[in-house]
């Protein structure tokens, strides 16, 4: 996230209260460029809400491998 957007308490009361799948169980940390919100389960599973596909999808079984794919493109994304 960048420095205008509020707390990850904030972002993920507002995806939350817009109704957006999946959130419910996330904390959202962050969003793509499409602003669809990225979020992290009780399990520590990173999720993905895509409005143009239409549902939840998993991107990474822990914060870790989400970071070195998706962030620091240490790993290839599959």
């Amino acid at each position: 996230m960048g420095g205008k957007e509020g707390l990850v308490f904030d972002e993920t009361h507002h995806y939350r209260k817009q109704g957006w799948p999946g959130t419910d169980e996330w904390l959202v940390f962050s969003w793509d460029l499409a602003g669809n919100p990225i979020g992290l389960d009780k399990d520590g599973k990173v999720w993905i809400c895509d409005h143009d596909f239409g549902g939840v999808q998993l991107l990474e079984d822990n914060f870790e491998s989400y970071l070195r794919k998706w962030c620091l493109k240490l790993d290839p994304i599959e």
